[in-house]
């Protein structure tokens, strides 16, 4: 490739990594990522959203603008709201990352907007997505958990009924030989008597 184009490609993605602030002659670095490789071609999208950066390592890299960031979370979150969801938490985090852009924190409004999608999107924080859960407002290891005391608490129930059931029959069979043992002669003393009654 020829390395006029290198050069000319790495200028434009360095380019529009840079925002102009106030003042003309100041630039600041709005962020950075490292490539597996040098990066042999950018292309930004036509609606300037997204920049696709393709490096010698044959992997494409595709950076999402904040705005578009946020503008998915904020589909993500009224699409929640629409099901009934309560996105209170998540529409707070929305915007808090609406506030860190408009305030030039870009990092600071991505990483908030993502927080706040991925709440929307699994209100319960357990690791299944809304439409694949089957309790999408309770965690699911509450679920599991209650189960298992139910399973637990009837197993126990079962154990102690069996024990009781065991009792009784060596009640009844003491018993037994002790009306045996009265019908043969055998005088018991009054201890006993009361301990069998």
């Amino acid at each position: 490739m020829d390395m006029n184009y290198k050069i000319l490609m790495g200028l434009i993605l360095i380019l529009t990594l840079f925002v102009n602030t106030a003042q003309a002659q100041e630039y600041r670095l709005l962020w950075s990522y490292k490539t597996g490789g040098d990066v042999e071609s950018v292309s930004i999208s036509s609606d300037g959203s997204c920049i696709a950066a393709g490096s010698e390592d044959n992997k494409v890299y595709l950076f999402a603008s904040v705005q578009v960031i946020i503008e998915n979370a904020k589909e993500a979150i009224s699409s929640v709201r629409e099901k009934g969801y309560d996105v209170k938490e998540a529409g707070s985090l929305l915007s808090q990352a609406e506030q860190a852009f408009s305030a030039g924190d870009y990092a600071e409004a991505r990483e908030l907007a993502y927080r706040a999608k991925a709440l929307a999107l699994d209100i319960d924080q357990d690791g299944v997505p809304n439409d694949s859960d089957f309790a999408p407002t309770i965690k699911n290891i509450y679920v599991y958990g209650a189960g298992a005391v139910l399973v637990t608490a009837f197993a126990g129930v079962g154990i102690n009924i069996k024990r009781r059931k065991e009792y009784q029959a060596k009640v009844r069979e003491y018993k037994a030989k002790y009306e045996q043992l009265k019908a043969e002669g055998f005088e018991p003393d009054e201890e006993l008597e009361e301990l069998l009654k």
